[in-house]
């Protein structure tokens, strides 16, 4: 599924509610990133992680969908991760 071919490459990717369904998001965010013209944009709305444990409903319903998510600092340290190994 995310075997993406290197070209075109895209000034802005748009995603809404794709990546929490996506559990490899290292892998994700890199093809993302080399989808993109230098200076290009990825903007998306997800579902995510509150900071701290997620109650028992939340967990069991994230469980129930077999979602993968993080919070904020964890999104930043994936794209960040992205962006570095150019």
């Amino acid at each position: 599924m995310l075997a993406l071919p290197a070209t075109p490459r895209y000034e802005v990717i748009y995603s809404r509610d794709v990546f929490l369904h996506i559990h490899d998001k290292p892998r994700l965010m890199a093809q993302l990133r080399g989808l993109l013209v230098p200076g290009g944009l990825l903007f998306f709305n997800r579902l995510r992680r509150g900071e701290g444990e997620p109650s028992a409903e939340f967990s069991a319903y994230i469980e129930q969908r077999q979602y993968h998510l993080h919070n904020v600092h964890g999104y930043r340290a994936l794209l960040e991760q992205a962006v570095s190994c150019k």
